[in-house]
């Protein structure tokens, strides 16, 4: 069951930019608008050929599954549901079925709420 929309997004938000790390790489993340263009731009460097095949929208659930050094995400069952416990996505008491909702739409999730924040943060 989901809760304040709004509250929760912010929580996400919050999480997603405290998530990227730039460390290792050229450039300095001084700001959440330096972090999410740093995520971005990277993931299109990397990722340039299958965005240009199935698009921005299906290219980068993809490149998160593949656990990309640019951002630290929960991978594990337990903790990706933990996760939207604590984000405020949910209530803790969840089914079976709310599990697997939970579990098979993450990378979705997550890459909608970063490709939100690379939005908001650049207009």
């Amino acid at each position: 069951m989901k809760l304040n929309n709004h509250k929760y997004k912010k929580n996400y938000k919050n999480y997603i930019l405290n998530s990227i790390n730039s460390e290792g790489h050229d450039i300095k993340t001084n700001s959440d608008q330096d972090k999410i263009n740093f995520f971005i731009d990277t993931f299109k460097k990397e990722y340039d050929f299958m965005i240009d095949r199935v698009g921005i929208y299906r290219a980068l659930p993809e490149y998160l599954a593949g656990l990309p050094s640019t951002i630290t995400l929960p991978i594990y069952y337990k903790d990706i549901l933990q996760l939207s416990i604590d984000m405020g996505s949910v209530n803790s008491e969840l089914s079976e079925k709310q599990e697997d909702n939970i579990i098979n739409n993450y990378y979705n999730f997550m890459s909608n709420m970063i490709l939100s924040i690379h939005k908001t943060l650049n207009k």
